[in-house]
């Protein structure tokens, strides 16, 4: 993630945001970087809810289709 926000701002596209997911197996968590700000979702989404964590995947994939 820090790498693909240096080169986003290297890029000089600041504004963009880069997301990320840490899991366990059974737990996903999501973060998101943007301008050396990262934001840790508090919400812990288990991988028996794909329909939670693909709703979630849509909607940023639908961000970026905007830009």
């Amino acid at each position: 993630m820090v790498a693909a926000d240096l080169f986003n701002r290297a890029s000089k596209q600041t504004e963009i945001p880069v997301y990320g997911c840490v899991t366990t197996k059974k737990v996903c968590q999501l973060l998101q970087l943007s301008q050396k700000v990262a934001l840790l979702d508090k919400q812990r989404y288990y991988l028996d809810n794909v329909e939670a964590i693909l709703a979630i995947v849509q909607t940023i994939v639908q961000e970026f289709s905007n830009i």
